[in-house]
């Protein structure tokens, strides 16, 4: 009788999708999440280096202007959830040499907060001289 139940295979397959699908389904969790993470990452870096540029190049804009020009640049990141942006400028210029900086902070929501409800801020910046 237990020759039997040792030579018995019923039920393996279920077992192996048992212990199988829940990593599978966390590895898919975990690409999708740092793919986001990675693109908002992106979209932060993108609208602070147009910005950057864009200040080097004007010299006459304000900080106003520029975080209004920073926030319409952020395409396919929520705007209510930036935290911050920092435009510093260096205006004492010489010759005709000027300095900008942009950063942005933005807070970053996971799809299912596992472990906290805090989310991760993610940073942005650029520097431009003209």
């Amino acid at each position: 009788m237990i020759v039997t139940l040792l030579n018995d295979d019923n039920g393996t397959a279920t077992a192996t999708a048992a212990l199988t699908v829940p990593l599978l389904l966390c590895g898919i969790y975990l690409s999708l999440e740092i793919g986001r993470y990675a693109y908002a990452q992106g979209a932060l870096m993108y609208s602070a280096e147009e910005t950057a540029r864009f200040a080097s190049a004007n010299a006459a804009v304000t900080a106003d202007e520029l975080r209004a020009l920073a926030s319409s640049h952020m395409k396919g990141i929520r705007r209510d959830k930036v935290q911050a942006i920092n435009v510093s400028g260096v205006t004492g210029r010489v010759g005709q040499m000027s300095r900008v900086s942009v950063e942005i902070a933005y807070r970053h929501d996971l799809m299912v907060p596992f472990l906290w409800d805090g989310g991760i801020t993610i940073y942005g910046g650029s520097t431009g001289e003209s």
